[in-house]
């Protein structure tokens, strides 16, 4: 079955949802364009290295690259914060609806209300912290208390995300030391007055690393549209994507047994139209 064959077999309630949860998760990656990768352009526009249009447009650019070439591996630890099972047993049903909207809600209010007062926070925190959400409270109204959340999984996210900050702050003071002690230029270390700029050197190290960080946004929170975008189609379309996905390999063994199953299955329906209930269990193939 093709993905437009699993799509049209959606009863029409069940359509209209996923269409909708498709639009939030498509809005949230919007959203999150303007929110979080301000901050890659905020350096060179600030100290006049590029103008604005150009740089949000070079910064688009690397974002794009980097979703395109930075794998899928952020996206699929998005996806495994949750058990699949927890989406798949609900596929189809009001609660899978509800819990993937809700989740996908839950991040675009979280950025247009941060955005709206200029607070450059990270729109991840939320994001994995609704993921954590929906699953807690699926397993609370389950009975399964705190199990609809893969905690092993979910402690080497939230380990990333508490180390991020400490990592960037002492990176950060560490290097303003370095270069505080080898280069001897006082108006580096002031606020810009009038039209001043950087010397050109400078400026060359806050193009590249303006493209480096847009670049490495895509890789890393770029991928967090895919891991939604994954989320809605295993909530909604569990039986189009039961297969293992992670390593094709694993296909070959089942796809090389499918011919000797029909067989057996063919051998069986002949035995039973032709013996009925007296046909041996295991007929000759």
């Amino acid at each position: 079955m093709s993905f437009w064959d699993a799509v049209a077999a959606l009863p029409a309630p069940a359509l209209v949802f996923f269409a909708v949860a498709l639009l939030v998760a498509f809005a949230f990656e919007f959203i999150n364009g303007f929110h979080d990768t301000a901050n890659a352009v905020t350096t060179v526009i600030y100290t006049r290295t590029m103008r604005p249009t150009p740089a949000v447009i070079y910064s688009g650019l690397m974002n794009f690259l980097g979703v395109l070439l930075g794998g899928t591996g952020v996206a699929f630890g998005i996806v495994n914060l949750l058990p699949v099972d927890l989406l798949v047993d609900k596929a189809g049903t009001p609660l899978a609806l509800v819990m993937v909207i809700a989740l996908l809600v839950a991040g675009v209010v979280w950025n247009l209300f941060t955005w709206y007062l200029g607070l450059p926070v990270s729109s991840s925190h939320t994001l994995i912290g609704s993921i954590l959400g929906v699953g807690i409270a699926n397993g609370l109204m389950n009975g399964k208390g705190l199990d609809g959340v893969k905690w092993d999984k979910a402690g080497e996210v939230g380990l990333g995300l508490l180390l991020s900050p400490l990592v960037g702050f002492v990176a950060s003071l560490v290097l303003l030391w370095v270069l505080k002690k080898t280069v001897r230029e006082p108006r580096l270390y002031t606020p810009p007055e009038g039209d001043d700029r950087p010397p050109g050197w400078v400026r060359a190290v806050l193009f590249v690393t303006c493209g480096g960080v847009s670049y490495a946004h895509g890789m890393n929170d770029g991928q967090k549209g895919m891991g939604l975008i994954l989320l809605v189609l295993i909530g909604f379309l569990a039986g189009h994507y039961a297969l293992d996905i992670y390593d094709h390999k694993k296909l070959e063994p089942t796809r090389a047994a499918v011919p000797l199953v029909a067989t057996k299955l063919s051998a069986v329906i002949a035995c039973l139209s032709l013996h009925g209930a007296h046909c041996t269990r295991s007929p000759p193939p």
